[in-house]
């Protein structure tokens, strides 16, 4: 009998690892990450190094780093959000837009730099912007400008932390709207500091002590990525039931046909303040700007039709104000190259943003014949 019992137990053991072995590594080999679930159905993040460089970039003080080491003589800065690293039912083969610009570009002794932030807005936009015209050469600027963002706030803090360079602080100080941004980050990153010293302070030894252990398996093991990306894993599941089961009530009786996501005044007017500033700036250094309005399908666009249109002019004529290029883009990419996306109406609908491989290679394939065109002293506006 006792035989009997440890050869259950051994059993048990010996399955229940094997079993933790196939979740780990189904964990491990998903294609679609926790992360990339707010970017939509079947929409992954891709963000691949070339062979002849780095192209896409998160840290303000990298970029910095790696342009001021680069060979190459021209640079350019590409700032925006998640549509420049997300591509929709993702096949081999596929590159986002600003891979295939270096790649473009690189043979002509230019270089680009991408900056993207998720859900990243005009007024983060300035600060980036202005952190790289302070502090390296610049040879011109790259912006996507999509109405979405006009009701965005709120500067995240690895962003804040670029108003901790001197030189940044000093051209954000020379005007008010950038004084307003100075005050925005150092409250961010004064509540960041609190909060992480508050922290330190109050950590037990058990908490230092599980903290020490969770870091070392983590650097070797990558377990404590996979424990959060396992539990994530779950919670996607459960809220894919839960969506399809409220959206089997909602898809027959909930009308989206003329449906619009408000964009507060306030918040677009401070936007707009950041595209006047950045277009300013770049004027004073004579840096060339290339403003493109981004890609968007047509059988879903939640907004305001008036008020995009209207946007779209007035953006247009501030670029030409300051001598900056300006090119509508956004019938470029078929509606059918856009994902799917669930907006909290308990069922699919088109995403307004983000597109399929195929979409990233005529993004690219436009921006790029507008940057070779930085070489000249004016621009040809379309």
């Amino acid at each position: 009998m006792k035989i009997l019992g440890k050869v259950r137990v051994t059993g048990l053991i010996f399955f229940g690892a094997v079993a933790l072995v196939c979740v780990l590594t189904w964990i491990a080999k998903k294609e679609v990450s926790v992360s990339d679930a707010g970017l939509g159905e079947n929409t992954i993040k891709r963000i691949n190094a070339h062979k002849d460089g780095k192209v896409f970039y998160s840290s303000l003080s990298n970029v910095l780093s790696a342009a001021k080491n680069s060979k190459v003589t021209k640079k350019y800065y590409w700032i925006g959000a998640s549509q420049l690293y997300a591509i929709n039912d993702f096949r081999l083969g596929d590159r986002t837009a600003p891979y295939i610009v270096f790649d473009n570009l690189y043979k002509n002794d230019i270089e680009l730099f991408t900056l993207s932030y998720p859900n990243a807005y005009p007024s983060e936009f300035l600060i980036v912007a202005q952190h790289i015209l302070a502090n390296t050469k610049a040879d011109g600027l790259i912006l996507g400008a999509v109405y979405d963002d006009m009701r965005e706030k709120g500067i995240r803090t690895q962003i804040s932390k670029a108003v901790q360079n001197e030189n940044t602080r000093l051209e954000l100080s020379k005007s008010p709207f950038g004084k307003e941004l100075l005050s925005q980050s150092d409250a961010v990153l004064n509540s960041y500091q609190s909060e992480k010293v508050g922290k330190k302070a109050t950590a037990s030894l058990m908490d230092k002590t599980e903290l020490a252990i969770t870091g070392f398996i983590e650097e070797h093991f990558n377990a404590e990525s996979i424990r959060r990306e396992g539990r994530g894993q779950v919670t996607l599941y459960i809220i894919k039931i839960r969506q399809f089961i409220e959206g089997l009530r909602a898809r027959y009786t909930r009308d989206i046909s003329n449906y619009n996501y408000p964009i507060p005044e306030d918040r677009y007017a401070q936007n707009w303040m950041a595209w006047t500033e950045i277009l300013k700036i770049a004027q004073i250094k004579k840096v060339p700007v290339l403003i493109y309005i981004a890609p968007r399908p047509t059988d879903f666009f939640p907004y305001n039709k008036s008020n995009y249109k209207k946007f779209k002019k007035s953006l247009r004529k501030i670029a030409d104000f300051y001598e900056a290029s300006f090119i509508n883009l956004e019938d470029l990419v078929s509606s059918s190259m856009f994902g799917m996306v669930d907006t909290n109406f308990g069922f699919l609908v088109r995403d307004p943003f983000h597109f399929q491989g195929q979409g990233h290679a005529l993004l690219a394939k436009e921006v790029t014949k507008a940057v070779k065109r930085f070489n000249n002293s004016k621009f040809s506006h379309k």
